[in-house]
């Protein structure tokens, strides 16, 4: 999906083993934003917006996510806002809609237990 090929760049890009990508709260933030570029570069002690702009140059030669963002910019302090092309979202709602009930089935976690805890406050008694 579009969100992988994204995160995938942007860890060949910065050597990030988990760059996070988020929807922003405002739309003309584009349609993905990271702040990769802010977290590396508190860890390395240089400007985060410098090192946006590296990073976009990185991803500029990428050759698969040229064929799925429009537009790729730095805002505020150094995050790293992504538009992606019209064509790229059809795509992915065309593989949606032919994957019907079986899009986003997994077999992660197969075979295995699992314990789920949840809390159970006492009516009796105040919360500790």
């Amino acid at each position: 999906m579009i969100k992988d090929e994204i995160i995938k760049a942007l860890a060949v890009a910065t050597g990030a083993k988990e760059p996070e990508l988020e929807f922003p709260e405002n739309e003309s933030f584009g349609d993905y934003s990271s702040n990769v570029a802010l977290v590396l570069a508190q860890k390395k002690g240089v400007n985060p917006r410098e090192l946006a702009e590296e990073i976009i140059s990185k991803l500029a030669v990428d050759a698969n996510l040229n064929g799925i963002v429009e537009k790729i910019e730095t805002a505020g302090p150094g995050f790293i806002n992504f538009w992606l092309k019209k064509d790229a979202l059809v795509d992915d709602l065309i593989q949606i809609e032919s994957a019907k009930e079986k899009f986003g089935l997994t077999t992660s976690g197969k075979g295995k237990t699992w314990g789920i805890e949840h809390t159970s406050p006492n009516p009796n008694k105040a919360m500790h």
